[in-house]
């Protein structure tokens, strides 16, 4: 007691006790973390979904009071706090879910993590923000009304520190792969982190980036019917609403629309100019193991080495104009279609469609050549 004493008088006459407060508080919240994160028993977890009379009821309320203090510090080990309780609300302890719920939690996270003068905060914020994202019920009731994701792309775009940018990316790449996003909104998501990805400055920015675009790899293969890495051997057509079988053709046109896909959107364009990034080798790192995994999967259905410029003839004879058509037709998802189709009649229309059919060749010799570009540059760095 007696040095107790002596200590505060020492803060006392330094003007330092303040500063010792804040400290005890950070320290005291990062206990609380690492309490939650390592000593919360998961088969204990499991049966409680309530957090009444447990020693943590008061938790949230203490986490909203912590939240807004002055200090940054604190507001950073909050947030730290709600990170940990975020990630183990989904599955291993549902009843956190109600304590970020009733306490308000994710809407002052989001004004933190959006409107803090601290960038560590920000970050922090952001993090907490990407698990939060992930729990179906959170977003739907505390998140989704909150234009997050606007938010966070006009962070991307102007936020000065490297940090915060990082931790956006990650936001943006959970929104995509754990909540449906509007096809309207997509375009804007895909202009920027196309440019993220390539002109941002910081090496870690543009890693998250490249994360965004091997989930949408993902996205697309698992929309074509991929299931673990392979395409089963039948699936469920949407467009045709008739269950299809994956044959060796079916599995290539599926590819080839991924492909295409891609290469709209700018992931392919990304891969190249990653893939020849002189500065950031951990980028380089990152975009050769994408660029790998999506040329082991063409290698696994032959796509590559049976060459894509084979598919369509070049010269656009009467006969090879109608087989093209059934071609183009069948690409776009058209198995419902009769086997008799009506031919353009007009000349304009017959010049239009040989003008598309030239396009799509010409689309598939240019893969062609990216493909084997992307072979030959990720050979040199991986030997490099």
């Amino acid at each position: 007691m007696k040095h107790c004493l002596g200590f505060y008088k020492y803060c006392y006459k330094n003007g330092s006790f303040l500063l010792f407060l804040r400290q005890l508080c950070s320290k005291a919240l990062q206990l609380t973390r690492l309490v939650i994160v390592s000593f919360i028993p998961p088969n204990l977890a499991l049966l409680v979904d309530t957090l009444q009379g447990s020693s943590i009821g008061d938790l949230g309320k203490q986490l909203f009071r912590r939240l807004h203090d002055i200090h940054w510090e604190v507001r950073d080990s909050s947030l730290e706090v709600l990170e940990a309780i975020s990630s183990l609300a989904d599955a291993k302890f549902p009843a956190f879910q109600s304590l970020l719920i009733d306490n308000d939690l994710p809407r002052v996270v989001v004004s933190i993590a959006t409107g803090d003068s601290e960038p560590y905060v920000r970050a922090s914020g952001l993090a907490a923000l990407c698990q939060m994202v992930k729990i179906q019920h959170i977003w739907d009731s505390a998140l989704y009304n909150q234009k997050i994701l606007d938010n966070v792309l006009k962070m991307l775009q102007h936020d000065t520190e490297g940090l915060v940018r990082h931790q956006a990316s990650l936001l943006v790449t959970a929104i995509y792969k754990h909540q449906t996003i509007p096809g309207s909104f997509l375009d804007r998501i895909y202009d920027i982190m196309y440019h993220v990805a390539i002109y941002d400055l910081h090496w870690e920015v543009k890693l998250g980036a490249l994360e965004f675009w091997s989930e949408v790899i993902e996205s697309a293969v698992t929309q074509e019917g991929m299931i673990d890495g392979a395409f089963p051997q039948m699936t469920f057509s949407r467009t045709a609403r008739k269950i299809v079988t994956l044959d060796p053709p079916e599995i290539r046109n599926r590819l080839l629309r991924i492909l295409r896909h891609l290469s709209i959107i700018g992931c392919l364009h990304v891969l190249w100019k990653t893939l020849n990034d002189d500065c950031d080798l951990e980028v380089v790192k990152k975009s050769v193991a994408i660029v790998k995994k999506l040329m082991a999967l063409l290698d696994k259905y032959e796509l590559t080495r049976r060459g894509t410029t084979n598919s369509l003839p070049k010269e656009q004879s009467p006969n090879i104009i109608e087989a093209v058509y059934h071609k183009v037709l069948s690409d776009e998802g058209a198995e419902a279609a009769p086997q008799k189709h009506n031919l353009p009649s007009s000349p304009l229309e017959q010049e239009t469609l040989a003008n598309t059919i030239q396009q799509v060749n010409d689309d598939l010799c240019s893969l062609e050549q990216y493909l084997t570009a992307l072979r030959i540059t990720v050979s040199k760095c991986t030997y490099s």
